[in-house]
């Protein structure tokens, strides 16, 4: 479809807009989520933008990013604060990448084959967006593959700009919002005129160090002084916020984000959204009496009855460990592990010290501790993927009622509005084709549509498997190159097996092709000659699947 309206192509399946993108949790085929194997977001190491695999694509003069979004005013704002690396930068000079003559050349991405440590004001960030490399020469800090959990604990309060914006929840352990430091008693907030560079996200725990720095505290804020709007996002808060969960009457969820006090909610997190999303309840769920004949008054009075219908619950969030010994097999530790981790040389040294290799499976240890919630297992599977798993589990319990418990959802996608980027989107979509392209089903599928389009749509259930077996083992005889979903190989199968190339089964006469209907139905109108009307100008077949 062509671009003929001023909004864009919203049908374009190439172009991802991620304040389209649904922000919640994904169910994938298997009764997961999409995101599963992938690493906590909370979990990846301090200051990732300067560890083993961070990656830096270059932006040349432009100096706003492309895969997360700044206000637009930022392209023509000449007082624009940057993040200018230092000299002696260890970033910057990955960045370089001098010469033997010491001059820069500067490649389209780059990838950190090492940790760095920090120098100057790159101690102070948590985390980093767009990086001066020189010059007035910008790269765009791509940050990994993570996902997000639904329920977390200590949510804060973050305001978007001034109070009568939105307010909503942040997990404080994320770096999602600026400071707002306020004097004693005051509602005017201002932000540490030693901050790093605009659009700065820092973690709760360091936008409280910047207030004390300044003498102040972080404060419920009417407005932050001395900022130009543009310049202004979310901002922490001294208040706390409780995530509370809507269950309708078939145990899907909705959250509903209820701080201290606020002024407006964002309609997608309000007690009244209708965002509901699928969970994995571990047994029962809070019903309401007034949705049908099995309800349970919302859980024998601990949830609160909604008049339209559903249950409001307050949450708690339990972690603990899986594993207290070694797992048996690869599968074990796919079956039961859901969390992704990071890789721990990425990690300070020390952090992990110690591994051992059984069964297949590697698990490393943080130092001086056995099995515990941080213990981090390491297995291939069938399809030679590498993963690596957090030997943890979390589970959301309705206040009140333990045994009311589900598994707690993630996604790549935040809730909160700024952190919802085009590279989070990108993602979700690029786990949503992985999940498809590695299940079970996909190889057999494919194997039986190539068999059907290129040799007989009748095969053997040998022929398909061996088909399918090459297209998971990359390799036919001695074609293909020995890696999942190789079609090479994969066509080698379809044309080389024996059926393919039996004479004896051109008498058989259940060999052979059958023409799809869409091709019968054309021929035959050829052969009929048969046309369209002066006035009809389209040759109809009603009910052709009673024929």
């Amino acid at each position: 479809m062509e671009d003929n309206t001023w909004f864009g192509n919203r049908v374009d399946p190439m172009r991802i807009e991620a304040s389209w993108r649904d922000k919640f949790p994904k169910t994938d085929m298997t009764g997961g989520y999409i995101g599963d194997g992938y690493p906590l977001c909370v979990d990846l190491p301090d200051k990732m933008w300067l560890r083993r695999g961070a990656r830096y694509r270059l932006l040349g003069s432009k100096y706003t990013p492309e895969l997360m979004e700044d206000h637009p005013s930022f392209k023509n704002d000449l007082t624009m604060k940057h993040f200018v690396l230092e000299a002696g930068s260890k970033l910057k000079e990955a960045l370089c990448n001098a010469d033997e003559v010491g001059n820069c050349q500067y490649a389209m991405t780059v990838t950190l084959e090492s940790n760095l440590p920090c120098t100057g004001n790159e101690c102070d960030a948590d985390t980093a967006r767009v990086v001066d490399a020189g010059g007035e020469l910008y790269y765009e800090y791509i940050s990994p593959a993570c996902v997000e959990q639904a329920f977390y604990r200590n949510a804060k309060k973050v305001i978007f700009k001034d109070r009568m914006k939105d307010s909503s929840c942040a997990n404080p352990l994320l770096p999602y919002a600026s400071e707002a430091c306020c004097s004693v008693a005051d509602v005017v907030a201002y932000r540490n005129p030693g901050y790093i560079y605009d659009q700065e996200r820092v973690m709760f725990s360091t936008a409280g160090s910047r207030c004390e720095a300044m003498g102040k505290q972080l404060c419920d804020f009417n407005y932050i002084n001395d900022l130009d709007d543009h310049k202004k996002g979310y901002h922490w808060t001294s208040d706390s916020c409780k995530i509370q969960v809507k269950v309708d009457s078939v145990g899907q969820v909705a959250l509903v984000y209820k701080p201290n006090s606020y002024n407006h909610l964002h309609p997608h997190i309000d007690p009244n959204n209708r965002n509901f999303f699928k969970v994995y309840w571990d047994g029962d769920y809070p019903r309401n009496e007034i949705d049908g004949p099995d309800g349970n008054n919302c859980g024998n009075g601990v949830c609160e009855a909604l008049e339209t219908g559903g249950c409001l619950c307050d949450t708690n969030v339990f972690e603990s460990r899986v594993f207290s010994r070694m797992p048996t097999s690869v599968d074990e530790v796919l079956s039961k592990l859901t969390i992704g981790a990071y890789d721990t040389l990425a990690y300070d040294d020390g952090t992990y010290s110690d591994s051992v290799t059984e069964n297949d499976v590697t698990a490393y240890f943080k130092a001086g501790e056995e099995f515990t919630a941080e213990t981090i297992f390491e297995v291939t599977d069938k399809n030679r993927r590498s993963f690596r798993f957090k030997n943890s589990m979390e589970s959301v319990r309705v206040q009140g009622d333990s045994s009311l418990s589900f598994r707690n959802p993630l996604s790549f996608m935040s809730v909160l509005n700024t952190e919802s980027t085009a590279g989070k989107a990108a993602y979700e979509t690029d786990a949503a084709l992985d999940h498809y392209l590695y299940h079970d089903n996909t190889a057999p599928f494919l194997a039986l549509r190539m068999i059907q389009r290129m040799v007989t749509s009748n095969p053997s259930p040998r022929y398909v498997q061996a088909v399918a077996d090459a297209f998971t083992s990359g390799q036919y005889m001695d074609i293909g190159s020995g890696i999942y979903g190789d079609m090479g190989a994969m066509t080698a199968a379809v044309i080389l097996e024996p059926q393919a190339r039996d004479e004896t089964l051109d008498n058989d006469p259940f060999d052979g092709q059958f023409v799809e209907q869409v091709l019968q139905i054309t021929r035959l109108s050829r052969g009929l000659e048969i046309t369209p009307s002066d006035t009809v100008k389209l040759v109809y077949f009603d009910h052709l699947k009673d024929k």
